[in-house]
């Protein structure tokens, strides 16, 4: 009888390890690669659990751990799993450049020829921090205006994913060229919190305008709905300053400039804003799952609407 509990203690015991013990087999950091046509991303590691967005093949992810074959990854700036066996590992990939949480690139030194070169060629370099005004006349309506641009996303976190398998973080990096182009043309000095495909976190990001005499703090982001329909344009404010007043002014020349439906400035708990101790504002500039939208989004005219726009929202809040 003893020998019988004894072997049913043993059994029950390995049944527990093996059900609850979770094993990983992938490596952490690793790139993947989707391998079925459309792949759900979930809230958490279940088959029921809440549908985040979806995945297509070809989409390359970064995972960092594993759980019951599902695999942990970063959609929309959050934490999101999807299923192990439609995936298969990218062997030598360095398409993408990665920054730990705990480290942002020294600025290289470089002579005033070859500052003057960067300038004329092109406004950012990935070995650069950009802090820099293009103009030094007093007269300039942002003169002696501290900017901080942040292009939403970069690097393991694309951010949405659109009609055509679009991914935000593109359109927020190219988006944020013309903004702080237009921006140090109107004599403001520019920060960039990320200058190519590389990861920032949230952290990192607010740290980087904390770092400065900031006037202003601007993410650039693009939306996402499951309706393909639903669009327009919005800017997010925090509580407590003057946030209210730069997003008011920001919305209000968009709509101007911009033929897409307004959304509004509204109040949002966003990590850059909330933790963010500057005047800080997020703009969603239109949805990249509105095919219509899309094809405005994509095009160099409507960066240029758009850096003009927020130019002029920044002049008009700095001149009230």
């Amino acid at each position: 009888m003893i020998r019988k509990q004894l072997i049913t203690i043993v059994i029950g015991s390995l049944l527990t390890l093996f059900i609850f013990i979770p094993v990983t087999h992938a490596d952490s950091g690793q790139t993947y690669l989707v391998q079925t046509e459309v792949l759900e991303v979930k809230n958490t590691p279940a088959q029921n659990a809440e549908v985040m967005g979806q995945l297509v093949r070809g989409d390359k992810i970064t995972i960092f751990q594993e759980k019951f074959d599902w695999v942990q990854t970063y959609y929309n700036g959050q934490e999101a799993w999807v299923a192990s066996q439609y995936l298969t590992p990218v062997k030598n990939d360095t398409s993408q450049k990665e920054s730990s949480d705990d480290s942002i690139p020294e600025p290289k030194k470089t002579t005033k020829k070859e500052k003057s070169k960067q300038h004329s060629t092109q406004l950012f370099k990935p070995e650069q921090v950009l802090t820099t005004a293009l103009s030094i006349d007093a007269n300039d309506p942002l003169s002696g205006k501290h900017i901080v641009i942040d292009p939403g996303h970069g690097g393991k976190d694309p951010g949405a994913i659109g009609v055509s398998h679009i991914k935000e973080k593109k359109l927020t990096l190219a988006a944020a060229e013309k903004v702080a182009k237009k921006l140090q043309d109107k004599g403001a000095t520019i920060t960039i919190t990320r200058k190519d495909d590389t990861y920032i976190s949230l952290k990192k990001r607010v740290q980087k305008s904390a770092a400065h005499e900031t006037d202003a703090f601007i993410s650039l982001h693009y939306n996402a709905f499951q309706n393909p329909s639903v669009g327009g344009i919005s800017t997010y404010y925090k509580s407590g300053d003057n946030s209210k007043e730069l997003a008011r002014s920001i919305q209000h020349s968009l709509m101007d400039t911009i033929n897409l439906s307004n959304r509004g400035a509204k109040q949002a708990d966003y990590h850059v804003l909330r933790e963010n101790n500057d005047t800080a504002v997020l703009i969603e500039l239109g949805f990249i799952t509105n095919p219509k939208e899309v094809e405005k989004i994509q095009s160099d005219t409507y960066r240029k609407k758009v850096a003009n726009s927020i130019a002029d929202g920044l002049q008009q809040y700095f001149d009230e």
